[in-house]
Order: C-alpha cells, then structure tokens, then sequence
C-alpha cells in the first residue's frame, strides 16, 4: 500500500519506538487459528493503547456491585475459616491459618483462647509447637514498643501485641512493619544482661541463658518477657511463650495440686507424685534479625516491593481491601504506596478494582 519494503517500515517503527511514540507487543487476540500460540509482533501508539487500557479498566469496575456490610462480613468469616462449612483441619490447617495471618499482631493470649481455635476444628495446641520446631512457623513482635527515656521497659503482660509467621516471610514482615527503624535496647539491668548473652553466644537454652547472664530462673523470665515485648527476642517453640505468660506462682500451684490429688507411697516406701518436672520456658532463646544488609534498604523500587508485598498479605487476608479494613494493621509504608501496587496488579490483570 505504502510501497515500501518491510525492512524499511520495520527500521522506521523502531524510530518511533526510540522516541516514545508507539510500543510493540501483541495487542489482538487470534484464537482458533493455527498459529493462535504463537505470539506475532504488533505495533500501536502508546496515546491510544492507553486510551484503550482506560476504557478497559472503566468497564471492569463498572462490572462490580458494591455490596452490604452485612454481606461482606459473611465473606469475611467465610474466608477467613471462621463460619460455615470451611474450616480448617489438622495441623496443616493451623499452617493455613497462620499464613492468612501473618503480620497481624493481637495479644499473645488471644492466638490459642480465641483466634485459632475459631479456625480450625479441635485444635491442638502440640500442632503449633511441631510447627514452630520444624521451623516452618515463627513468631515474635513486629511493632516497635515505646519505651521511656531510661530504656526501662513495662512489666511483663499477656496483652503484648505479637504475631505468628511463616518463619519464610518474617525478614519481609519485619521490614514492611519496622521499615528502617530498630528497636530500643534495654539500657541496663537483667534485659541488657541477657541481651547481651543471646548476642555473644546465639540462640541457647534457658539454663545456659541463665549461667551466660549470671541470673536467677524468676530474673531471667521477667528479662525475656521484656525482650519480647521490645521485638528483639523470640523463641523456637510456642510453649516458651506460653509459659513465660503464666507466672511462675501459678505453676507452682497446679503443681502442688497436682501433687495433692497424687498422694501416697510406693511399695518401697517412696513418695508418688514427684517426678521431676521442668517449669523452666522450653526451647532455644534467640534474637530477632531480618537477615537482610541494611543497603537493601535504601535500594531503588525497595519501596515498591514492600508495598507490593503488603498489598499481596493483605488481599489474602481479606480478599477485598479498602482503606478504613486496614486501620489496625501496623504496616509502615503509607496507603498510598499500597494503592499504587494494587493498581500495577490491576493493570496486569491479577486484581479488579472497583465499588
């Protein structure tokens, strides 16, 4: 039509391309015919494929009906295995369940009385320890806790906000949350001592930690629970965390009961009910790092992926998200940068935005 061959169209199209005006690609659909897998080169103009890719997106969400709040709440418990027929079973359950979870910090107590077992039918708690020990579940405080200017930290409570992880995805979890921040350490007493331990030696057992440190059982338990409570401590199991939440006179007490209702003597006169039993917090004791070099930080389009990746736990956390869903979440990146992953999803066609 234009007589001219095709190298010459070709050379001139790559031009244009050089200076911004069109983009190649495959733009057209060719199904059914024989060649339909295989891609051919197209050329369009960039003003028009973005008028096209517009018009597009506007016919997408005007697709969507906004629904009740009542229904979406139906959605919501159904999704995330609290109502319905589609809880979750076993320990793999309790794996699914974590991973929807993860990075959303509630009160330590509330995981196993409350979160947990809502998920999964006839919840044991030995699943979440074989989880935590085989190394495919983490948990530990993401948020930063304020302290007071002496570095002194606030008694040990059950209320202190943690999350359970993917031992995976804790560095990536740590830096959406903390972004470049670090958490204060203690100034002195106890929690420096053992601070300082865990630093020198590694992840250890408790009653190494306590000769390490140079301290006493009921010392050592306060200087964790204030480690957690910093975010620069976590332990391998769940069972450590559990038993520096119960004080120590409680255990002293089941313990006493215990022996009470087991009274009585063997035949070669020995007392029963006296077996040795450890109160001590099980499991290896290490601190938090996010194995990461702190230049990363600061790399180009750092910022970029961790919103994408906030953007991705949240949509399998919620399935629809919006701004006001997310005003407990303890993400550090503003929602702006979030709302711009979600649209670069939406573009390559992962995600529908709409109302």
């Amino acid at each position: 039509m234009l007589g001219l061959c095709a190298g010459e169209v070709t050379s001139a199209l790559a031009r244009l391309e050089g200076e911004g005006i069109v983009l190649r690609g495959s733009f057209t659909p060719r199904h059914g015919e024989p060649s339909a897998g295989a891609k051919v080169e197209e050329w369009c103009d960039r003003r028009l494929l973005a008028r096209i890719h517009r018009l597009t997106l506007d016919r997408l969400r005007s697709e969507i009906e906004p629904v009740s709040a009542q229904d979406f709440m139906r959605y919501l418990l159904a999704r995330q295995h609290v109502a319905g027929p589609r809880r979750l079973e076993g320990k793999r359950g309790v794996l699914e369940a974590i991973a929807q979870l993860q990075g959303f910090e509630i009160a330590a107590i509330a995981w196993e009385r409350d979160v947990l077992p809502m998920r999964v039918v006839n919840y044991n708690p030995q699943w979440l320890d074989e989880l935590c020990l085989a190394g495919d579940v983490a948990w530990a405080r993401l948020s930063l806790k304020k302290t007071t200017g002496t570095g002194r930290g606030a008694s040990p409570q059950r209320a202190t906000p943690i999350t359970l992880a993917l031992r995976r995805d804790l560095g990536r979890l740590l830096e959406t949350v903390r972004g470049a921040l670090q958490p204060d350490d203690p100034a002195s007493g106890a929690a420096a001592a053992t601070l300082d331990a865990l630093r020198q030696h590694g992840a250890l057992f408790f009653e190494d930690l306590a000769a390490a440190s140079r301290q006493l059982p009921a010392q050592l338990e306060e200087a964790l629970w204030d480690l957690v409570a910093r975010g620069l401590v976590s332990g391998d199991g769940f069972q450590s965390l559990r038993q520096i939440m119960t004080p120590a006179g409680s255990m002293r007490a089941r313990a006493a009961r215990r022996h009470s209702r087991g009274a009585g003597t063997s035949p070669d006169g020995r007392p029963l009910g006296r077996l040795p039993r450890s109160t001590s917090p099980q499991g290896r004791w290490s601190i938090v790092h996010r194995f990461q070099p702190e230049p990363s930080l600061r790399a180009v389009g750092a910022a970029d992926e961790l919103a994408a990746s906030v953007a991705e736990q949240l949509l399998a956390r919620y399935g629809v998200v919006f701004r006001d869903l997310v005003a407990r979440e303890n993400f550090a990146g503003p929602w702006r940068d979030v709302v711009r992953a979600l649209r670069h999803m939406e573009a390559r066609g992962t995600v529908r935005g709409g109302r």
